[in-house]
């Protein structure tokens, strides 16, 4: 083969049984190590095979690579200049040179070194040399890993960190050292240096013979033996399949109907135009069938299209439509999700939301087979991951919105650096500054399997082990939809305000950008009472308090800079059900009703937009207390906007009236996630005991066998 290589196979499935491909489908370059060097065949043409890839590639003049893996090996010096930082940016340190570089990939243009080859094991990092911080400010030094080389500006969420030193004080020429190891799981990642300050204010920091070293295992020569594919047996001369030149030809057939137009003696006016005004010139090399043959006409001028209305189902003639372009009687769309989701017990959510419920979750079952099932570790996959929730406000205002306690003074989330409770981040957006809260929080598979799978609106069919037993009267729906799995139900609200107060405690209204609050004005003559419960389990009036920042607003500010959610429940009247036992009357009889203007209407599929909405359920995101002359005045942020009756937005001063014969609202802390994990559902549920329940796309397999399933791996033992 003096040609060398021009043709690289590589199976889908590797010897690990793990299927790459995702990955093997994207990649423009292969890389394998060689005795003399590494080898770089640039991919020119990819083709898919049910089992493989087959890779066209540029000829590099070598006929064979004679190791099976490969030695990543870099040295690059770092940037001497100096650096001004400040609390809210990071900045990237240059890689201004290489001195070792086996696989050529850092590029001097832009200073980067990106990883462009499929990754084989881990790679091994060492940042060592002298750093000089002249600046009153700690700062930090991290080796980031960025999945997006062509965003020179990546967010914090965007990265992962590979390693870092943290809290290097003041000091000149200081010796630093920063080890860390990463296993890549594709091509196509580049590896960064980032300076920053860990804390308030600025400092200027520089590098001196500082070096970036990226090291991995030595390389290993071949293990597994090369066999040709198909293996030939006999006259290779019959073998009709592996024949190349097989009915080759020497030039094109000429077609029947189109003419070819000759531009050889000039671009504007073909020297054939007489012969072709006569239909006489020579026939175009141009088979006929390109514009006659359904497979040539409708992916360049028909069009084509593939089109259901269900998931997972092959529709005809239906009230919903009928299947498009699929194969045979094969739905267009198919999701399969082997999972079980097990509850310890359900019941409803009233008050808080009016005549739903929701489960205690238990064991979910990740089932291969019908004789294959794990549960979902929600110890395994765990990591520290950031969240960003965003605010309507501009840089000068954003205090306005979160402020938290930080040595026992406010800070102006706007410019707070990282602390105990997050840190404020902005990024660009349509009009203002668009800007952003972020806050770690742990999750593991056990969190992806149960919030991935389970959105809103998500049709489910529940199971119970054994009703009789369950409790007094137990009710559950064979089937429901998800409401939410990011939060429960807590045994007692916090606060109340009833419509029957005497004097208004506030408005609801709406503060511009898409966001609606709660304002409470703070005075002695509206205090809000702390909820209780009376010896007969009932909802009752406790200590009435004075809603300013330093009661209450605080306790809510801390607790959602700790990733917890609060709610208010807003109702056309709410009042404490006194003598009066459950508030199942009052839902019978509809004087417990949800505020839920601009939200009670169905989408075409029978869904809310908004279901929590719809139950008057609105989230706080936030506080603002910049108020004056009334420094008391508080308002509480939520997530959704408030509609007028009509279904409008509330513009300028059209606000509700809380109290005074007006709406009456709960305030409530729900139950965290990760903690205690819920999903709440759009039914209502009482005294239900163990059971399980599964996605509308659950397998079929599952379906069939589902209480054998969970009564051998599960908690079915009844």
């Amino acid at each position: 083969m003096a040609e060398g290589v021009r043709y690289i196979k590589i199976s889908k499935i590797d010897k690990n049984g793990v299927d790459n491909t995702n990955t093997l489908q994207s990649i423009n370059q292969i890389t394998i190590p060689y005795s003399t060097g590494n080898v770089v065949y640039k991919i020119l043409n990819i083709s898919e095979e049910p089992t493989f890839y087959t890779y066209y590639v540029e000829n590099p003049n070598i006929e064979w690579a004679d190791r099976a893996d490969i030695e990543y090996d870099f040295t690059g010096s770092l940037t001497t200049s100096s650096f001004s930082l400040s609390a809210t940016n990071q900045e990237r340190v240059s890689i201004v040179s290489a001195e070792k570089d086996l696989f050529s990939f850092y590029n001097s243009t832009t200073q980067q070194y990106i990883l462009n080859t499929y990754p084989q094991k881990g790679i091994h990092f060492i940042l060592t040399g002298s750093y000089s911080n002249t600046g009153g400010n700690q700062t930090n030094i991290r080796i980031l890993a960025n999945p997006d080389p062509s965003n020179l500006n990546p967010t914090f969420g965007d990265l992962e960190i590979v390693a870092s030193k943290n809290a290097i004080g003041a000091g000149i020429g200081q010796n630093i050292i920063i080890t860390g190891s990463y296993t890549p799981t594709s091509p196509g990642i580049e590896f960064l240096v980032v300076n920053l300050v860990n804390g308030f204010g600025s400092a200027t920091t520089s590098f001196t013979g500082s070096q970036l070293f990226i090291t991995s295992s030595a390389p290993i020569g071949p293990s597994i033996e090369t066999i040709p594919e198909p293996y030939f047996e006999g006259n290779f001369a019959r073998s009709l399949d592996c024949q190349p030149t097989l009915n080759n030809v020497i030039s094109n057939r000429r077609g029947n109907l189109y003419q070819d137009v000759d531009y050889n003696s000039g671009i504007s006016t073909p020297t054939n135009y007489t012969l072709i005004l006569n239909n006489t010139a020579l026939k175009a090399e141009v088979p006929d069938s390109n514009y006659t043959l359904t497979r040539n006409t409708r992916p360049r001028y028909e069009g084509t299209k593939n089109t259901t209305q269900k998931i997972n189902t092959w529709t005809r003639n239906g009230s919903w439509g009928s299947n498009e372009g699929s194969y045979g009687k094969e739905p267009s769309i198919s999701v399969d999700i082997p999972l079980i989701y097990e509850f310890e017990f359900g019941g409803g959510t009233t008050p808080e939301i009016l005549g739903w419920g929701g489960f205690k979750m238990g064991k979910i079952l990740n089932v291969q087979t019908a004789d294959s099932v794990r549960d979902v570790d929600p110890s395994e996959g765990l990591k520290l991951q950031q969240q960003f929730f965003p605010f309507p406000s501009s840089l000068s205002n954003i205090a306005a919105y979160r402020k938290i306690l930080y040595n026992g003074a406010e800070v102006n989330a706007g410019v707070s650096p990282n602390n105990a409770t997050g840190s404020a981040i902005t990024g660009s957006g349509a009009g203002d500054n668009v800007h952003f809260w972020s806050i770690s929080q742990s999750v593991s598979d056990y969190y992806y399997s149960l919030n991935n799978n389970l959105p809103t609106n998500t049709e489910i069919s529940i199971t119970q082990y054994n009703p009789n037993t369950a409790g007094s009267s137990p009710t559950s729906p064979q089937t429901s939809k998800i409401l939410t799995t990011k939060f429960g139900i807590p045994s007692i609200s916090n606060y109340a305000l009833t419509s029957s107060n005497s004097y208004s405690y506030g408005v609801l209204g709406n503060s511009g950008g898409g966001f609606g609050f709660l304002q409470l004005s703070g005075s002695s003559n509206t205090p809000i009472s702390r909820v209780i419960k009376d010896s007969n389990g009932n909802y009752a009036s406790g200590e009435p308090i004075r809603a300013t920042f330093s009661t209450i607003g605080d306790e809510i500010v801390k607790s959602l800079n700790n990733n917890e959610k609060w709610f208010i429940t807003v109702y056309n009247e709410f009042e404490f059900i006194g003598d009066s036992g459950t508030y199942a009357n009052a839902l019978t009889t509809g004087s417990l009703s949800p505020m839920n203007n601009g939200y009670n209407t169905l989408d075409e599929n029978g869904n809310y937009l908004n279901p929590l909405a719809y139950k008057g359920v609105y989230e706080i995101i936030g506080t603002r207390t910049d108020f004056t002359p009334n420094p008391d005045l508080q308002q509480f942020i939520l997530s959704t906007p408030i509609y007028k009756p009509d279904g409008i937005t509330l513009a300028g001063a059209s606000e509700y009236q809380v109290g005074d014969g007006g709406l009456g609202i709960l305030i409530w802390k729900a139950e965290s996630s990760n903690k205690s994990e819920y999903v709440l559902l759009q039914d209502s549920l009482n005294g239900t005991g163990k059971g399980c329940f599964v996605n509308k796309f659950t397998t079929q397999i599952i379906k069939d066998n589902l209480l054998n399933i969970t009564k051998e791996f599960g908690s079915n033992k009844v």
